[in-house]
């Protein structure tokens, strides 16, 4: 069974501030050292719906290769097919709506701590940190010039701790400009920012996180590759992104 952690520091090759999915002994390494925090809840619910899709697979395995002549009537396999695809949809359905009800606690928490911890970052250093963000975005976006993001690791230790936090904010949209390039770069970045995470904030950043996992990418995958979907759109019940992130 894997573990959902989400990374303080990096880690064994895992970058800071994101989820990773590792086994028993790695993610008790990471937590033992403070390198990254077990989360709790959602794990268990990637597991229901992990056994739901492989119980279904088997059992339309078993029917297609059973000798029983009753599966060798025309429409019975389709018959039973379909029954079964109800009852797999109406279990996922539910599993990802207790999941979507977990994470509108831990966001509703995190909210709150969020609100608190505002009070101690000054307008100015939100409005500094989101101009260092809004011209690191255009450089990338518009003109693939990471002199800007160079520029903006120099200046990271020298920074507020208000502006640092505002300006790990605004990674998400840094990242979508960069457009999967600049990895490097990236993480050296938040690696800069991310000295000012006290554990007052890595709730906040899980629940940030947490708002891009999904928790039934196994039924996605069946979705997308067993025979008895083939006919049937693609569009499938999400577990993924259930609210939007928290901002400081």
């Amino acid at each position: 069974m894997g573990y959902t952690v989400f990374m303080k520091e990096d880690f064994n090759g895992h970058t800071a501030g994101k989820l990773v999915t590792l086994d028993y002994v790695e993610a008790h390494q990471a937590e033992n050292q403070r390198k990254g925090v077990i989360v709790g809840g959602v794990d268990e619910i990637e597991r229901q719906i992990t056994e739901a899709v492989d119980r279904y697979k088997r059992e339309y395995k078993a029917m297609t290769e059973s000798n029983d002549p009753v599966y060798k009537v025309e429409g019975v396999i389709d018959y039973y097919t379909e029954k079964m695809r109800a009852k797999l949809e109406e279990e996922v359905g539910r599993l990802t709506d207790h999941w979507k009800g977990v994470y509108g606690g831990m966001k509703e928490a995190a909210t709150a701590e969020a609100a608190r911890l505002r009070h101690y970052i000054t307008e100015s250093e939100r409005e500094s940190a989101k101009q260092h963000a809004t011209k690191i975005v255009n450089a990338l976006k518009f003109g693939g010039d990471t002199s800007v993001l160079a520029e903006a690791i120099r200046l990271a230790p020298r920074m507020t701790n208000g502006q640092k936090l505002v300006l790990m904010d605004e990674m998400g949209r840094i990242e979508g400009a960069a457009g999967g390039k600049h990895d490097a770069m990236l993480r050296s970045l938040y690696a800069e920012l991310s000295s000012v995470i006290t554990d007052d904030h890595v709730p906040i950043k899980i629940v940030e996180a947490l708002g891009n996992w999904s928790v039934d990418s196994a039924y996605r995958i069946l979705r997308l590759t067993h025979r008895t979907y083939k006919h049937i759109s693609s569009n499938v019940h999400s577990g993924r992104r259930p609210t939007s992130a928290i901002s400081l």
